[in-house]
């Protein structure tokens, strides 16, 4: 099975599934890659933030047992990508609020660590910088016994930092985050969809730029390639991401990676998948058919 039929039934699926209210659908490429939607349509009208941090965790776990397959239950499926004596470092996006993750999926996250009988405290919810997180709607948490919440870059004296040796890849050079070098054991990556001007999609591949400190350098340089795929060859992430959990509550599939609510549309799922490529394979077909139906006449029915 090719990328092109790949996509071609895998989102020929998901659309029928999209109908139902708590619908996993797992699509795999010859056993090698597997990637999960879970779509549920009442966060369409739903606005009790209450209730939406519960179906989203529901989603979370059911992604995730979904993602192990057969009978598995949620807390045997997490023991599947998470173990006891991991430092589990969640990388979520702050950028360009609201369009970000949703602190409630880092909860399940560490929920489903705490299934695995790993301490709350070994749970480090990060990003570039405090502020962002902050502006997300994230608590900033440093030490204590509860899960961690900070950024690379902090305020004052709280800053973890970057190493100070310089990664170099052929024109691709950067500082990689202590907390991806040096805290953390595991990643659990966290990224949203959305439009980007220069990269075309930011997803799970380019959600670590924000483990770097130099991402906007490569925007304007071919496009961020090779340095996506360079800073993504890097063994502290390549070799420490275990699963990708996508908060796909929407879609902005035009004027990214700022904020652009009038090319925003609601998809209303959790995406879980442990290859990001095939990830972000789906995430692009999301990103096109939703800028289609942005963009068709208000006459034409196949924009509804």
């Amino acid at each position: 099975m090719n990328r092109r039929h790949f996509l071609r039934t895998s989102l020929s699926a998901a659309a029928v599934a999209g109908a139902c209210r708590l619908s996993p659908r797992a699509f795999a490429q010859n056993g090698k890659s597997r990637v999960v939607i879970v779509r549920n349509m009442d966060m369409v009208s739903e606005t009790s933030e209450e209730t939406i941090k519960s179906i989203l965790s529901e989603m979370v776990h059911e992604g995730v047992r979904a993602l192990v397959g057969g009978d598995a239950t949620r807390e045997k499926a997490w023991q599947t990508f998470l173990q006891p004596s991991d430092v589990v470092g969640v990388k979520v996006t702050g950028m360009s609020p609201p369009m970000t993750s949703h602190p409630a999926i880092a909860d399940a996250i560490a929920e489903g660590a705490g299934f695995c009988e790993i301490p709350a405290k070994n749970v480090v919810v990060f990003d570039k910088e405090d502020r962002d997180l902050s502006m997300s709607g994230f608590t900033i948490n440093r030490g204590g016994s509860d899960v961690q919440c900070y950024g690379t870059v902090g305020r004052g004296t709280d800053f973890i930092g970057y190493e100070e040796r310089q990664t170099i890849r052929k024109d691709t050079a950067y500082h990689l985050s202590r907390i991806v070098s040096r805290e953390c054991t595991v990643l659990v990556n966290v990224p949203v969809i959305k439009d980007h001007a220069y990269a075309g999609l930011t997803c799970a591949l380019k959600n670590h730029f924000g483990c770097i400190d130099n991402p906007n350098q490569f925007h304007k340089i071919n496009n961020c390639c090779p340095a996506i795929i360079d800073v993504n060859r890097d063994a502290n992430i390549r070799g420490k991401q275990r699963l990708i959990v996508c908060d796909a509550r929407a879609v902005q599939y035009n004027g990214g990676p700022s904020f652009k609510p009038q090319f925003l549309q609601p998809y209303c799922a959790i995406l879980a998948a442990t290859d990001p490529v095939a990830l972000d394979t789906i995430a692009m077909e999301i990103v096109r058919r939703a800028l289609a139906r942005g963009l068709a006449p208000t006459s034409d029915p196949t924009s509804t």
